[in-house]
Parts: structure tokens; C-alpha cells; sequence
């Protein structure tokens, strides 16, 4: 008896038949085994090689699309953080400003009332000018209501008027 692989065994005359028993073992199971594939193309080779690493590859990408977005968050969370601590310094600055502002003309008013600028001038004579009006007198002698002149000159100078009596500007020195 002779082997034959099976592709020869099923093209054998069909009116010759041979009566053989198969016998267990591995003559006969390499008989009925199917021949091995043919090697692929090259071709299907890196097609199947694409469409295998199409799918990691597209995860990477993804992973690495994910892994910036993360990184873009993460700064963008810092920078939050950084803006909201700054608009609470300036909420603050203002909240100081606003009661700064709120507590002025308490302030200028205590101011007012402890200078003597407003409150009483010294006369020529060295008396104390009590008059309301004394504020607006003459500042060099306290008597009169002091006036400023304006002049129509080129340069546009304010010259004091002195009131009639007073002398203390045209002393003896004009």
C-alpha cells in the first residue's frame, strides 16, 4: 500500500476502488489531516498588520488626546484659583477704600475744627478777629472784605485789592 496525499487519493479513478482499512495511528491520521495553508500574500499580510495595530494606534491617540485635555484642565483649574484669589484682594481693597472714603468727612470735619485756619485770625494789631465774615477779610489786616481785581493782561495775573485803610502792603517800602 502506498500513501498518497488526499488531493491524489480523491482524484483516483472512481471505478477503482480500494478496499483498505484505516488503521489507527499516524499513518492514517496524516492521511485524512488537511495540508497546511499556503503562505499568505504580503499583501494581506500588512493589511491584517493594519487593521491589527488600526485599533491601538487610534487608542494611543485618543489616550494621548485624553492625557492633554487633563493637562490643559489642570492648568486651567490653577489659573482659576489664581484669578479667584486676585478679584478677592481687589474685593477687599475696595471694601478698605469704601470705608476710607465713608469715614473722609468725619475726618476733614475733626480736621476742620482742630486747625485755626478757619476759626479765627490774627489782626495787624495782634487781637483776634471774632467777625463771621472774618474768614473773608483782608488777610493782612483783617478788617475789610478782601477782593481780588482782575486785570485783561496778556498773561491773565490776579492782583489784590487792599481795602482803603489798609497800609500793610503799601508801607513805607513804596
Amino acid at each position: 500500500m502506498s500513501i498518497l496525499p488526499f488531493f491524489l487519493l480523491s482524484s483516483q479513478n472512481k471505478g477503482e476502488k480500494k478496499k483498505e482499512k484505516k488503521r489507527p495511528g499516524i499513518a492514517g491520521h496524516l492521511l485524512l489531516s488537511p495540508p497546511p495553508p499556503p503562505p499568505p500574500h504580503p499583501h494581506l499580510l500588512a493589511v491584517a498588520g493594519h487593521l491589527l495595530l488600526s485599533p491601538s494606534r487610534r487608542l494611543q491617540e485618543k489616550e494621548a488626546e485624553l492625557d492633554a485635555a487633563r493637562r490643559r484642565t489642570a492648568d486651567l483649574e490653577e489659573r482659576l484659583r489664581q484669578a479667584s484669589g486676585e478679584a478677592q484682594e481687589w474685593c477687599g481693597l475696595a471694601r478698605n477704600n469704601e470705608a476710607v472714603s465713608a469715614a473722609a468727612p468725619a475726618q476733614i470735619a475733626d480736621d476742620d475744627a482742630q486747625s485755626c485756619c478757619f476759626a479765627t485770625k490774627v489782626a495787624c494789631d495782634g487781637s483776634e478777629a471774632t467777625s463771621p465774615t472774618a474768614k473773608w477779610s483782608c488777610k493782612w489786616c483783617g478788617e475789610g472784605d478782601a477782593t481780588v481785581l482782575l486785570l485783561p493782561v496778556a498773561t491773565t495775573t490776579a492782583t489784590p485789592s487792599l481795602p482803603s485803610g489798609c497800609t500793610a502792603a503799601t508801607g513805607p517800602h513804596r
